[in-house]
């Protein structure tokens, strides 16, 4: 392995691969996030956000902003 490949330049286009994430994990860090929201609490919901970062793709981030849209007050 080449020191383009452990800084995410071997060919990937700088992009480094996610780990894969457990099966529903994303569904289940949108259900806390939202929780997190309604409840003000920050701290939480930067924890839970550096998580859902490390595994989401377009449709799980597509999916929280419409649960966070749906769950808005009125």
């Amino acid at each position: 392995m080449t020191q383009a490949d452990l800084e995410g330049r071997g060919g990937s286009g700088g992009a480094r691969s996610r780990p894969s994430p457990e099966p529903g994990e994303g569904e289940w860090l949108i259900e806390q996030i939202v929780s997190a929201v309604k409840a003000g609490d920050d701290p939480q919901i930067r924890r839970l956000l550096t998580r859902l970062a490390a595994i989401a793709d377009v449709p799980v981030l597509l999916e929280l902003r419409q649960r966070l849209y749906d769950d808005r007050p009125g």
